[in-house]
């Protein structure tokens, strides 16, 4: 869930990853050494979220008039049904796996993961909804 703890110190991680979505703002790419990069870091969740960038299973979500935004992950699961978790960047999702992270402070899911990627990148599809739909969303 977390960057691999065993490599870094506490101060460390969160250095390296934020410089780390420095280098995917200004390139505007995941280059072979960023994800190499993910892949140190991001051990557990990072083939799960580039996987839902390459499957475009995240759509971000802008209330108007205020421009708060959320974003809708679509879940990975075998039902019919269409199942979305909630990620409020930097620091929210609905999943389970977030829950239980955030009780080991291990903080990225893999739809939290894919959404910062998409943070950074500046490429997520986005959807207008109103701002009463927005509070519903967040309930």
């Amino acid at each position: 869930m977390e960057p691999n703890k065993e490599l870094l110190g506490p101060i460390s991680q969160q250095s390296l990853i934020h410089e780390l979505f420095e280098k995917i703002k200004r390139e505007q790419y995941l280059s072979d050494e960023i994800l190499r990069e993910l892949n140190v870091l991001f051990q557990i969740t990072a083939a799960g979220a580039l996987e839902i960038l390459d499957n475009n299973k995240a759509i971000k979500l802008v209330a108007s008039p205020s421009e708060r935004y959320l974003y809708a992950v679509n879940a990975s699961n075998k039902s019919k049904v269409k199942t979305y978790y909630t990620c409020i960047p930097p620091s929210y999702c609905s999943c389970v796996a977030f829950l239980y992270g955030i009780k080991k402070k291990e903080f990225y899911c893999k739809h939290l993961l894919a959404v910062q990627l998409l943070e950074a990148l500046g490429s997520a599809q986005t959807e207008d909804i109103s701002d009463t739909d927005f509070a519903l969303k967040i309930q």
